[in-house]
């Protein structure tokens, strides 16, 4: 008789299936990240080259900058006579904010080559763009005066969206097109090309989702006991908190996708490095194992009985020999 090697190789496989299951927030400490001579120092996004943005203060006042992975660069959008913002960057060192004037607050985007271009939305005198991905779409809000409402700018047409609160802020876009931000006292996760949303909060506190990666994972922070605490929310919905120090604020901003996080505690800033560890292929538990195997040796035996039937029950004796 010939084996069938088909049922062998489908009870092998049974028996070392695998799932992927999150892997739990890595801290060992973090990183304090400082612009040289400055009194305070914000991040607020980080590539996956390890580049960051954000704002500090320096005896020229407050300015946005750009850590190029060697060197600070300061960041100002030409004939701005006010402060200059820097809020996200995506992998090719394109980077958003927004810039002030005498009639307000307006969004920028500027690209990997320098060029500075002002982002027109529905607002004249308020709007900030706050994340950008790799095919250079770009999140942020606006305001007419009242309540802000959302934006997400893509192909030089701007679409606008409102939940029907006080106001709706998108601050970042992924590369996989997911939109977080938050609206209310809850954060939330959108797709912009179904109208899907999930909604959340953190313990019921009020929360807000400030970064997603391309795993889809993402970093914010919520406020709970009288201080600021960051979490991780991961792609299949659950949430960790970071077991940052309970005696600082520590506002998680920006996450790539490598894990690593930059955020604000005060004055200062931090980066993590790997805080939030990819999904990690696990091997099924013993029982579920046990259960796969007999499986698979059932299946075994049966085309080992139906060649038997097939042959006239010749050789039953050595079957299974």
């Amino acid at each position: 008789m010939k084996t069938d090697y088909r049922a062998i190789l489908i009870a092998l496989v049974l028996l070392f299936v695998v799932r992927w299951a999150n892997a739990s927030l890595v801290y060992s400490g973090s990183t304090p990240v400082s612009v040289p001579n400055s009194s305070l120092t914000h991040v607020y996004g980080i590539n996956n080259s390890g580049q960051y943005v954000g704002v500090y203060q320096g005896t020229g006042g407050t300015r946005g900058f750009y850590f190029d992975g060697s060197a600070f660069q300061d960041v100002r959008y030409p004939g701005a006579s006010g402060v200059t913002m820097v809020w996200g960057l995506n992998n090719s060192g394109a980077i958003v904010g927004s810039y002030s004037d005498a009639s307000g607050s307006h969004a920028f985007w500027r690209s990997a080559t320098g060029q500075y271009n002002k982002i027109i939305t529905p607002s004249t005198n308020f709007s900030v763009a706050y994340g950008i991905n790799d095919q250079g779409d770009i999140v942020g809000d606006f305001s007419m005066g009242g309540a802000a409402d959302g934006f997400l700018y893509r192909g030089g047409q701007i679409q606008v969206f409102d939940f029907g609160t006080s106001f709706t802020q998108l601050n970042d876009i992924g590369n996989n097109g997911l939109i977080v931000g938050n609206y209310g006292y809850e954060g939330f996760v959108l797709n912009p090309d179904t109208g899907e949303r999930s909604n959340f909060t953190v313990n019921q506190y009020q929360t807000i989702a400030r970064s997603v990666n391309s795993a889809g994972d993402l970093v914010g922070s919520f406020f709970a006991g009288g201080r600021t605490q960051s979490y991780v929310r991961h792609q299949d919905g659950s949430i960790e908190v970071f077991p940052f120090p309970t005696a600082y604020d520590m506002g998680a901003m920006g996450v790539n996708d490598s894990g690593d996080i930059v955020g604000i505690s005060g004055s200062s800033a931090f980066l993590i490095r790997g805080a939030v560890p990819p999904p990690v292929v696990q091997n099924v538990s013993e029982p579920e194992s046990l259960a796969l195997m007999l499986v698979g040796l059932s299946m075994l035996g049966l085309s080992v009985r139906r060649k038997n039937i097939q042959s006239g029950g010749r050789h039953r004796s050595t079957a299974l020999a």
